[in-house]
């Protein structure tokens, strides 16, 4: 087993982790995480979608939860623009170029990413953070929010551990 405080300088992009590379699922959650060898940690989201007329967007995620989004600018019947979710108090800009931008208003984050779509699926890949590792801490720098820091450690090629300072843990598996 490799404890995170195994390791005795600090960690810099070319020596990332390689045991935190790759597919994981988080345990209790439902997306999958993909963490690069670039210290990148992605949030990946699979979701249908539909128009429910030209310029209201249907999103149904993978929980079955459904999000309703008003056009604000761009063409009619097109993902392309930027979108509004009262509900969720969500702003997501999709462009043309498959990367897209999403403001959470209740939580002053925003975050960025890719898409890619089909007739009725869209699947997203969000930069949720930047990790960085000194022996066995690690702390997620995120785009436009406060940091999470906290211990790790890698139990096996397949399961790794992550206790933050404000007391919460998660457990990854490996896909």
């Amino acid at each position: 087993m490799l404890k995170g405080n195994d390791r005795k300088k600090p960690v810099t992009q070319n020596d990332f982790p390689q045991e935190l590379v790759g597919m994981w699922k988080v345990e209790g959650l439902t997306y999958q995480i993909e963490i690069t060898d670039k210290s990148l940690y992605k949030v990946i989201g699979q979701a249908t979608y539909s128009f429910v007329d030209p310029s209201t967007l249907k999103i149904t995620t993978e929980t079955n939860k459904i999000e309703i989004y008003t056009k604000i600018y761009g063409e009619p019947n097109s993902i392309i623009g930027v979108w509004w979710c009262e509900e969720q108090q969500l702003e997501i800009i999709y462009r043309d170029d498959n990367t897209y931008t999403i403001t959470d208003k209740d939580w002053s984050d925003t975050y960025f990413g890719t898409y890619s779509i089909t007739e009725t699926q869209i699947e997203t890949r969000e930069v949720r953070a930047y990790l960085e590792i000194d022996e066995d801490r690690i702390t997620w720098l995120r785009p436009f929010a406060q940091a999470n820091q906290g211990t790790f450690e890698i139990e096996s090629s397949e399961r790794w551990h992550y206790r933050c300072d404000e007391g919460w843990a998660r457990t990854y598996f490996k896909i």
